[in-house]
């Protein structure tokens, strides 16, 4: 599972740096909840979504 979510984070990172919000990131990422989309980012990547969006 932790493959999977590196995966999703990895893509994230993608979308984010497109300019794309972090709540509209984690919606296409099928996440309902922007709130645990920045935790999960944050323990995968080591710090929070805000980081990478432009």
């Amino acid at each position: 599972m932790e493959i999977y979510y590196k995966y999703k984070m990895n893509l994230a990172k993608i979308i984010l740096q497109r300019g794309v919000s972090i709540t509209d990131t984690a919606h296409q990422l099928g996440f309902s909840d922007p709130f645990h989309f920045s935790n999960k980012y944050l323990k995968i990547m080591g710090y929070r979504p805000s980081r990478d969006k432009v």
